[in-house]
This record gives structure tokens, C-alpha cells and sequence, in this order.
């Protein structure tokens, strides 16, 4: 009795070289390195846009064009301010910081204009002068 197998089934030759190059070794190397060339592809285009929004992103301006009125910009001035009984480096910049300062940032430049170290902040001593910056439009004397 004779067995039926796949090779027996007639070919043409298209179907013949067809089945050739699906189990060629070459041609399964061939299709595997276009997948991988594919992906590589999409991934440096991913790549590069994304650098490109992230540049774009880094020089772009986020200020306004100054379309709308806006408030003159106050002045800085400098003061020299004695120290009186009680007086400590947090009460002074709470009494002369910006609207938009932080306490802490404000007492940091205080201390940097007046060579302060961290313990001269702490031991004001009366009578002792300080340069203080405020903003405003005059200067107060």
C-alpha cells in the first residue's frame, strides 16, 4: 500500500520554488533581518521626535508677548537697616521681602550681601547694620 506524503501532491513550479524559499534558511535570515531592520527604523524615528519636542520644548519661550498691560516692573533698592533689641534675620526679611520671595530665599540673600555665616545669622547683635533690598517705585530713605 502506498502512503500518501505532501511530496507526492503535483507542483507547478511557482509552488515548487515557493515552498523552497519558505524553508530556505537564507530566505527565513532575510525576513528576520527586515524585521529587525523595520523596528530599528521605527524606533529611531520615535527617537528622534521625541528629542525634537524635548529641544523645541527647551527653547521655546513660556513668557508672554507682552500683549496685555502690565504694571511697570518695581525697583531695587538698597538699604542699610540697624538692628535693634529683638531683632532677628527672619523678622527683617519678613519686613522687607518681595511679594513673590520666600522667606527662606530672602534671608539665603541677605545673608550672601552681608558675608553672614551660619552663625552670625543666628547672633544678630544690636546696634549692628545690615544691608537689606526691597522693591518699589521711590526709594524710602
Amino acid at each position: 500500500m502506498r502512503s500518501e506524503r505532501r511530496t507526492d501532491i503535483p507542483m507547478d513550479r511557482y509552488h515548487a520554488g515557493e515552498k523552497r524559499r519558505k524553508y530556505c534558511h537564507y530566505a527565513k535570515f532575510r525576513r528576520t533581518g527586515f524585521f529587525r531592520r523595520f523596528v530599528t527604523g521605527i524606533a529611531a524615528v520615535v527617537l528622534i521626535m521625541s528629542m525634537s519636542f524635548g529641544f523645541g520644548s527647551f527653547f521655546s519661550s513660556a513668557h508672554d508677548s507682552g500683549t496685555e498691560t502690565s504694571v511697570p516692573p518695581e525697583e531695587r533698592y538698597y538699604k542699610s537697616v540697624q538692628i535693634e533689641k529683638g531683632d532677628s534675620l527672619w523678622s527683617i526679611a519678613q519686613q522687607y521681602m518681595g511679594s513673590e520671595d520666600s522667606v527662606y530665599e530672602y534671608m539665603d540673600e541677605l545673608a550672601e550681601a552681608n558675608h553672614l555665616s551660619m552663625k552670625d545669622r543666628n547672633n544678630l547683635q544690636e546696634g549692628d547694620y545690615l544691608v537689606v533690598s526691597y522693591y518699589g517705585e521711590e526709594a524710602v530713605y
